[in-house]
């Protein structure tokens, strides 16, 4: 403290006490400055409380937002464990979106304090990352699905070439799906000889099980539907490259337990559920 008094002083050019011995007391220029360093740290004492109290709210309220198809296939088997990891935070979840760049830009306005999303390449460049984390999750495959009956309905594997003769029912739900088919296409060279979209997984499924019309969706989206013999996966080579789903939240978004129990419980969800995912650990 000592030191600090001296720093103190000789910024200022004059001495705040007189130190005798054992004995200090203000000097005339310390008595002039007191109520200004009382003022000083009064004011520090009121800011350093309304950061605390801003704290607090911030740790007892969680909004969440995730998209398509996290949102609706996954998050669900998250969010009773969110509520019961502690009940004293206030979980909000907004309505799922199809667009990864809608989420991103509500963790940078601090709009949400956690958002799901896939495709980070497929993301809006203009958009300023720094304040975000991005925590990957998991990986995605994509896979060719048809009906039994379609005259590929038994081959094993399908050259990427061999697509262009058929029809294709593809993804509007998923902005970064989407952008990921199509990008597999342009990456070969590949044009459709006819291509329909629709905005659901569910009408894509069924257009594919009542017509000849191909489709390439995540394996996630389709895992009950091959099970249950209503539709084939056939490989497709090259494979397409899997897309990854993350986690992301404002660096000043101070939970570090919270982030980590939903990564434990989504490893935990996946293996419970098999569902045809590969964890990212980090």
């Amino acid at each position: 403290m000592s030191a600090r008094i001296q720093k103190l002083e000789g910024e200022l050019g004059v001495p705040l006490f007189h130190r005798s011995g054992k004995a200090i007391r203000l000097s005339k220029y310390g008595e002039i400055f007191l109520p200004y360093a009382q003022q000083c740290l009064e004011t520090m004492s009121i800011g350093v409380r309304m950061i605390a109290d801003e704290r607090t709210i911030t740790l007892s309220k969680l909004t969440v937002c995730s998209a398509i198809p996290f949102g609706t296939l996954i998050f669900p088997h998250l969010l009773p464990y969110m509520y019961e990891f502690d009940q004293d935070i206030q979980i909000q979840v907004l309505r799922n979106t199809e667009f990864s760049d809608d989420i991103l830009r509500m963790v940078v306005e601090s709009k949400i304090d956690i958002g799901f999303f896939e495709g980070r390449e497929y993301l809006d460049q203009s958009l300023d990352l720094d304040s975000v984390e991005l925590v990957p999750l998991y990986e995605n495959d994509f896979v060719l699905l048809a009906r039994p009956s379609h005259k590929i309905g038994k081959r094993k594997e399908l050259s990427v070439c061999e697509l262009s003769e058929h029809w294709f029912v593809l993804s509007e739900e998923s902005e970064p799906i989407s952008r990921h088919i199509h990008h597999y296409f342009e990456q070969h060279e590949i044009k459709p000889s006819w291509t329909m979209t629709v905005n659901s997984f569910v009408s894509m499924k069924e257009m594919v099980k009542k017509t000849d019309m191909l489709t390439i969706m995540p394996r996630l989206v389709a895992k009950k539907d091959i099970l249950k013999g209503e539709l084939v996966e056939i490989a497709l080579a090259p494979t397409p490259r899997p897309l990854i789903t993350y986690l992301a939240h404002s660096r000043n978004y101070h939970a570090p337990k919270v982030i980590k129990m939903i990564k434990q419980r989504l490893e935990t969800t996946i293996a419970e559920l098999d569902l045809p995912c590969r964890i990212i650990r980090a």
